[in-house]
């Protein structure tokens, strides 16, 4: 949690949740859905708050691939793997 930082939203007129990592493509890669007010933070970040994860790297895996394999190799060769059996 000490990595989360509020970003203002691309399209909307809101601010969002984000944790800041070197391996995402996009600082929205890591926007969190969670009440930021209400959470545990004596825990780690529950994986099932980062929905743009995939999305965006999916989006990156056609835009722009070398940077998305760049950045995380895993998510690169996860979608790979999805995408082309």
């Amino acid at each position: 949690w000490n990595n989360v930082v509020p970003l203002k939203h691309p399209y909307r007129d809101e601010t969002v949740y984000i944790h800041i990592s070197d391996k995402f493509v996009d600082p929205y890669q890591g926007r969190i859905y969670a009440d930021i007010f209400s959470v545990d933070y004596s825990e780690p970040i529950d994986l099932h708050f980062f929905k743009e994860y995939i999305s965006v790297g999916f989006d990156t895996y056609f835009s722009n691939p070398e940077l998305l394999k760049a950045k995380d190799i895993k998510l690169f060769n996860y979608l790979e793997g999805k995408i082309n059996g």
